[in-house]
């Protein structure tokens, strides 16, 4: 794994664990990096909370542009431009949570699917909540969507800074 993308999920882990303690009244705390997946192992105790991170892009087109271009690639395109937004980031987040719920990472696992929203904030996610689809019997003890927005230009005096969402 690169360190760029072990630094940002551990930045994920932070910001999604900091606003899972405040909510729960609990007080995890980073552990380690396990060798295998899931990504990152926080403890309380003598309790374990795995999380696992997955990030929610637009298209496969706005991920390659973020994550090369974070890395310095060479091949790392210049700019991205994308269509049909709503319905592009919807299908994405359900493939991915899809994706993810194939796999099992034991009973204490959480999945953090984090945003990096160009285009919608806060309100416009949230009002698009009931689109992503969650599949039965899943393995995780919760999967959450998190990111930190921008002020909204669509909403403004909206809510900007970091959320979180419980999808399941």
């Amino acid at each position: 794994m690169h360190e760029f993308q072990r630094r940002h999920e551990r930045a994920v882990g932070e910001g999604f664990i900091t606003w899972y303690n405040a909510k729960q009244g609990t007080n995890y705390v980073f552990d380690s990096r396990p060798r295998e997946a899931p990504g990152l192992l926080y403890i309380e105790g003598s309790k374990t909370m795995q999380v696992e991170v997955t990030g929610g892009y637009y298209d496969d087109a706005d991920a390659a542009f973020r994550w090369r271009g974070g890395r310095a690639k060479p091949d790392a395109p210049k700019a991205w431009q994308g269509v049909n937004f709503d319905e592009a980031l919807i299908k994405n987040l359900n493939r991915k949570i899809s994706d993810k719920c194939l796999l099992r990472y034991g009973q204490d696992c959480v999945l953090v699917v984090y945003l990096l929203p160009l285009i919608r904030g806060a309100e416009e996610i949230q009002s698009r909540l009931h689109q992503i689809e969650i599949p039965q019997g899943h393995p995780f003890m919760g999967i959450y969507l998190t990111g930190y927005f921008p002020p909204d230009v669509l909403h403004p005096g909206g809510p900007s800074g970091y959320r979180c969402w419980k999808l399941a």
